[in-house]
């Protein structure tokens, strides 16, 4: 396993405690907070499932541009 996966597990623990130590207002402001965060969230992920996929020529194009902009950054 990764350190990385390591951090992620530890982080999430201390979120946990972070959250069952939360009382009173402090609880609904959390709550309301992740509410709007995750309303965010959804909106975001409806805007990407409604995105066209990009044809070959399109792919092809951005790709082409990159590569001018890379050309033109080495000068």
């Amino acid at each position: 396993m990764s350190s990385l996966g390591i951090n992620r597990k530890e982080e999430s623990l201390r979120n946990a405690v972070y959250r069952l130590e939360l009382k009173g207002d402090q609880k609904t402001n959390y709550n309301n907070k992740a509410k709007v965060r995750m309303r965010r969230y959804r909106e975001r992920q409806k805007e990407k499932r409604h995105e066209k996929p990009l044809t070959r020529n399109e792919e092809e194009k951005i790709k082409k541009r990159k590569e001018d902009i890379r050309e033109y950054n080495k000068i």
